[in-house]
């Protein structure tokens, strides 16, 4: 049996014409009147890993550690420093090395329970203007190529650690992250954390600080990403939104909770007089109270018995220590 083909609309509408005219309809008259399909390039060296949802999901997240750099860098430096998310996108490894000037710092960074490393790249008149402020001067830019003494590695170590640490609070809505620099190096070809073909995502940021602007370049390889691949999409990202905003709400509760003042006292016990030996009580006169010296004592929280304990002393201090809930107390 044949096998049956359907026509498009354009077909149809082509076949409805013809025969209208008179003409003749043939295959290829009717192929002719086919729209034609847009082609979209695929290079299969650079195969896409993430879809477009993953991608939105990342802008977001990332646009977020840009927010919290830029504070982050201000409180470090005392001065104002301005962060732009500029281009987030997929490439291979060694595009992105062979993108790098030299000398230019490298830090190494580790992204526990992630498996792998990334890279954190800041260009070289950046560092030369965080570096001069660092050491007290006005975070100017530097005319000059050279590579970093120990003492400015060392600084530049201390602000790659600050820098690192903001993701964590930008992935908190999507996993728990405990990043780490590792190590810092001046050239690209030390910096091997992924093979040369691998797909990494290239995540661009430009700063600002003073008349000094550069670029600040995260490289994550894709191995290190893989794992956290289906937690990258829109409805995970506003549910664990949610889920912090309330957590947030909880501590900040808990904080306010722990600066109220509640007056703590103990009652040694009870008597009742009548108001004419009330009238009449002196200095030295003794009132009997109908608890016993040996007897657990009522500790009232705000007014309202909570706890019982014995009354003792610790040191020159008299105490009291918590022997159990009020019976009342457990009842409500």
């Amino acid at each position: 049996m044949a096998e049956t083909q359907i026509l498009t609309q354009s077909e149809i509408d082509a076949l409805l014409s013809a025969v209208e005219k008179g003409q003749e309809v043939t295959p290829a008259a009717l192929a002719s009147h086919a729209p034609e399909r847009p082609v979209k390039p695929y290079d299969f060296r650079r195969p896409d890993k993430f879809s477009r949802a993953q991608m939105r999901t990342l802008q977001t997240l990332y646009e977020t550690f840009g927010r919290l750099l830029a504070s982050s860098l201000s409180g470090t430096l005392r001065m104002l420093v301005n962060v732009n998310l500029a281009s987030i996108e997929q490439g291979i490894y060694d595009e992105f090395l062979q993108g790098l000037k030299t000398p230019t710092v490298l830090n190494i960074i580790s992204l526990e329970p992630l498996p792998g490393s990334a890279v954190l790249e800041i260009e070289m008149n950046l560092a030369y203007a965080f570096i001069e402020r660092l050491l007290g001067g006005a975070g100017r830019a530097w005319n000059r190529n050279r590579d970093l003494t120990d003492l400015e590695i060392v600084l530049m170590k201390g602000l790659g650690s600050t820098i690192v640490s903001n993701l964590k609070d930008a992935w908190v809505n999507v996993m728990d992250l405990e990043p780490k620099l590792e190590d810092i190096t001046l050239s690209p070809q030390f910096a091997r954390v992924a093979l040369p073909t691998e797909s990494v995502l290239t995540i661009v940021f430009e700063i600002r600080v003073n008349d000094v602007t550069g670029t600040l370049s995260l490289c994550m390889p894709f191995p290190v990403l893989e794992p956290v691949l289906p937690r990258l999409n829109p409805q995970l990202w506003i549910s664990g939104a949610r889920r912090q905003a309330m957590k947030d709400s909880a501590e900040l509760i808990k904080k306010n909770m722990d600066a109220v003042q509640v007056p703590l006292t103990v009652q040694l016990g009870a008597a009742s007089i009548d108001m004419e030996e009330l009238l009449k009580i002196q200095p030295g006169d003794i009132i009997r109270l109908d608890s016993l010296a040996n007897q657990e004592l009522d500790v009232l929280v705000g007014g309202q018995r909570k706890f019982q304990g014995r009354p003792g002393l610790v040191g020159q201090r008299v105490s009291i220590q918590i022997t159990g809930l009020h019976p009342e107390s457990e009842v409500q």
